[in-house]
């Protein structure tokens, strides 16, 4: 997508050019030629359609990963979560072996891809994540 740089900042159509307003400034997309029902049932699109069942797939358990998650990271997330969230699942979806292009699961594929994941990407989840854990030791049974 292109990013606008000059003096005039465009909004709408013109012609084959949508522009439009963004968090990172004024972009400009040419509109697509191909219809829908022509990526859906033509045979041409087969592997469209499994780009799409995948992105799907990785959208939805990048969501569910950030929902289950929200009382613990609400104070620490920020603005690009959700997108870095998805491109580290989906990076974990490309690796699965197990299933077929577009039916790729991110249980199937290497989680250590994720290990370390920072839900701020500028503050360390130990520095932003404050959990009082309370700790008791029984030095006479050893239990902890």
């Amino acid at each position: 997508m292109a990013k606008q740089r000059g003096i005039v900042k465009f909004e709408g159509t013109m012609g084959d050019i949508t522009f439009l307003k963004t968090k990172d400034g004024f972009m400009a997309k040419e509109i697509s030629r191909v219809s829908k029902e022509r990526i859906m049932t033509d045979p041409t699109y087969k592997r469209t359609r499994e780009n799409m069942a995948d992105f799907r797939t990785a959208a939805q358990t990048a969501k569910m990963l950030r929902l289950s998650l929200s009382t613990i990271v609400s104070n620490m997330k920020s603005d690009r979560l959700a997108s870095r969230l998805f491109r580290a699942i989906y990076g974990v979806m490309k690796t699965d072996t197990v299933n077929p292009r577009g039916q790729r699961s991110a249980l199937n594929g290497d989680l250590t891809l994720i290990s370390g994941f920072e839900f701020n990407g500028t503050t360390p989840f130990s520095k932003s994540c404050m959990i009082n854990i309370p700790v008791s030791v029984d030095r006479v049974s050893g239990e902890v």
